[in-house]
């Protein structure tokens, strides 16, 4: 067919290149014959951005003209293009006549880029998506639990909704979803699917089970995505100037993603990207993220989905029929809570003002100390009367307000335009502090942005708090109750399943993990006979702060007595990096014959591998591993059989009291 398919102002029209047949659709805001006009909104902040979202715009406007043109047999086409900044409301506007030739020969372009494309999607529906409908449980039995656990994960993923699933270690959670998302997606009842975790140990159990189906005869694709950060060679010096690394520009970024498809491997991970990047000079985060879009499955940190800072857009910003697994959901309520709360401390106003890089006649330095005083008026009346000495002397105080003065609304955008509007003067500029220049006013503004995120959602699931320190005020807007942004955020797929070992009470997970009070919940039986669980309290020896010097050697003869009862491997769980290696130093000292390991705060990826694979060795040996509560090792990880027989817990995993937490 070749005649348009309008609807909400859309347009589509059907083309074949060599055999192979696209669908082309766009979207006109409003097409007059041959007068094509385009609407944009536009957030960029920096003159390249602004310059990208224009080049994007025009192209689409090529591309629908192209469509146009060759339906109804224009010879030229009238653009018009209104780019509006969000900052003020003020709109570009630009106009040009576009001949039938400069379509043709832009739209060809555009074709070639897409049919590099082509075969992925052709083996993906030929091969890929029958070989995931024919799969089969990868074991030859299931677990009790486990079945009940699949059946309802795959009603959710194939009919949508949100499952919300408690199921005890070692029942098989990562297959029990994994699954029947494969069989979902071999169906069609979706189109690709998210792991998403907090943490790289339940990646690197996702990457285990998938290798398990393509051993079974599965074909699916997928990839494990890394921050930007952990995946660059370069330290991020584009963020500073985009010149500076050769890889910035990605001219071949379609190549090196066929060339990643093409290793045939099953899931992708960091080290391929980067020796692909490497080869091609390509951004190995745009690299991950071009492949991404070729997966089945993509394994990525749960900030990927929820935090409105780094969420993928190209997948995130409208959604799709998408199936989205949440391990270890547990840890999420407060991971929203640091994602959507916001803080700002009103020195950041002066560490701005006393930066030599900010010019004597800047408006921002007749314009900022007014703005801060008139802020800090507004604040001190709420904690003037809560103020008082804390063990130093220092003056201190602290109160929350179930709603934000209005006034505050009006200056916190009064400040983001001022920021926005001499940032983008610094851009312009072109003397030597310009670099600086910049991430100095970059650095307040993400503050600012970030503020006025929150104030946009602030509502009864938020608390504002202000707190003073020796006249120094900082205003925090706490979200408590993350329920409705992250189910805002769920929204952009088709059906969810948050599960872990631990989401218990289910009730208080599915309030904060969600605003469907309806939504389903399953709790699955665990495999193992309770005769096979042993446990010990010893409630004799403090573990307060004031008294663990002393306390030490008594633990540490606990430690042990416990580890006397059966000859095996241990881990041994302290409420902080400090009390861990005093336990370690104490009981390396008093049982040198017993090996002993650290979890210490800044290891690297080996070191934590290291620190796993030594459970794997000489399972009949005394091995002891002293760690933290709430770290890497205290859940997601798989020490099966004999590699782990015991586990020593010290103390309290409460966190420290703060106004925010009481």
């Amino acid at each position: 067919s070749r005649e348009p398919r309008n609807g909400d102002g859309k347009v589509s029209y059907d083309f074949e290149r060599d055999g192979i047949l696209f669908r082309l659709i766009g979207r006109a805001d409003l097409c007059e014959e041959n007068r094509i006009t385009l609407s944009k909104i536009s957030h960029a902040t920096t003159e390249g951005q602004r310059k990208s979202e224009l080049t994007q715009c025009r192209a689409e406007g090529f591309i629908i003209g192209k469509m146009l043109a060759d339906i109804h047999g224009y010879s030229e086409i009238e653009l018009t293009l209104n780019i509006t900044r969000s900052a003020d409301g003020y709109v570009n506007e630009t106009n040009e006549v576009v001949t039938c030739r400069s379509l043709d020969e832009f739209f060809n372009k555009c074709t070639d880029a897409i049919m590099i494309y082509a075969e992925p999607e052709i083996h993906r529906v030929s091969e890929r998506l029958p070989s995931m409908k024919a799969a089969k449980f990868p074991y030859e039995s299931v677990r009790e639990g486990q079945l009940d656990f699949i059946k309802h994960s795959y009603k959710t993923l194939a009919g949508g909704g949100t499952l919300f699933a408690c199921a005890p270690t070692g029942t098989g959670k990562t297959v029990s979803v994994i699954y029947p998302a494969i069989k979902a997606l071999g169906n069609g009842k979706c189109d690709k699917v998210f792991y998403l975790t907090p943490k790289a140990t339940t990646a690197n159990a996702a990457k285990e089970c998938i290798e398990l189906f393509t051993e079974r005869g599965v074909k699916a694709r997928a990839i494990i995505l890394t921050s930007k950060e952990k995946s660059c060679p370069h330290r991020l010096v584009c963020r500073e100037d985009p010149s500076a690394c050769e890889m910035a520009k990605c001219n071949r970024i379609a190549d090196a993603t066929i060339a990643a498809y093409n290793t045939e491997k099953s899931v992708i991970t960091i080290n391929d990207i980067r020796e692909i990047a490497t080869r091609y000079t390509v951004c190995p985060h745009e690299l991950e993220l071009s492949y991404s879009e070729l997966c089945d499955i993509v394994i990525c940190d749960v900030n990927y989905l929820f935090d409105p800072s780094v969420y993928i857009r190209r997948f995130f910003t409208e959604g799709g029929n998408y199936a989205f697994l949440i391990d270890e959901a547990h840890n999420l309520p407060e991971r929203g809570r640091e994602m959507y709360s916001a803080e700002m401390s009103l020195s950041s106003i002066d560490t701005l003002l006393s930066s030599e890089v900010i010019g004597a006649v800047s408006p921002l330095r007749e314009f900022l100390p007014s703005l801060k005083d008139e802020l800090h008026d507004i604040l001190l009346p709420y904690v003037k009367n809560e103020m008082r000495k804390n063990e130093r002397g220092e003056d201190i105080g602290g109160t929350h307000l179930s709603y934000v003065p209005s006034e505050v609304y009006s200056i916190m955008a009064r400040l983001s335009t001022a920021l926005d509007s001499e940032e983008r003067a610094a851009i312009m500029s072109r003397d030597n502090e310009r670099k600086e220049r910049i991430k100095v006013i970059k650095d307040l503004s993400y503050q600012v942005k970030k503020v006025c995120s929150a104030l946009d959602f602030f509502d009864t699931g938020y608390r504002m708090f202000i707190f003073i320190k020796n006249n120094e005020i900082t205003f925090k807007l706490y979200c408590i109750d993350t329920g409705k942004r992250m189910q805002q955020c769920i929204n952009k797929g088709k059906g969810t399943i948050f599960f872990s070992a631990t989401l218990s009470p289910l009730e208080y997970y599915r309030t904060m993990l969600s605003d469907n009070r309806r939504a389903d919940i399953i709790e699955a039986a665990s495999p193992f006979d309770p005769s096979q669980l042993s446990v010990s309290i010893m409630d004799k020896i403090s573990t307060r702060y004031s008294e663990r010097a002393r306390t030490l050697p008594s633990i540490c003869r606990v430690i042990a007595a416990t580890l006397s009862a059966k000859r095996g491997h241990y881990l041994v769980f302290a409420p902080s990096f400090e009390y861990a290696e005093a336990l370690y130093r104490e009981f390396s000292t008093k049982y040198p014959r017993v090996q002993a390991m650290l979890q210490t705060k800044d290891m690297t990826a080996a070191e934590k591998s290291d620190f796993l694979a030594r459970f794997s060795e000489n399972e009949n040996e005394y091995l002891v591993g002293f760690s933290v509560m709430g770290g890497i090792y205290s859940e997601g990880i798989d020490l099966t059989g004999n590699t782990l027989i015991g586990a020593i817990i010290i103390g309290i995993g409460i966190p420290t009291l703060s106004y925010e937490r009481e």
